[in-house]
């Protein structure tokens, strides 16, 4: 069995999805709307891990998101861990 998890700390998450894009596992659609003036790409891109991010709350969703769709890309032999949440 293969246990997914997700870190506690948003750094953890935001390395996690760089992994993705950097691998060509995950892109961004061109024209997402804007949330409270902030595009996804700019909140991922502006996010620092001393804390001075001000948008991040994207970041962490599509993280949770990206574990659950590899848990079900995995089978019925992955169980995913959502620890911090």
């Amino acid at each position: 069995m293969k246990v997914l998890g997700l870190d506690r700390d948003k750094t953890g998450r935001a390395l996690y999805l760089d992994s993705l894009f950097a691998s060509g596992k995950l892109f961004i659609a061109k024209d997402l709307p804007l949330v409270d003036g902030v595009s996804l790409e700019d909140e991922l891109c502006s996010f620092s891990p001393t804390g001075s991010h001000r948008h991040d709350d994207r970041m962490d969703a599509l993280a949770i998101a990206c574990v659950m769709a590899e848990s079900l890309a995995g089978g019925p032999n992955v169980e995913v861990s959502l620890r911090g949440f």
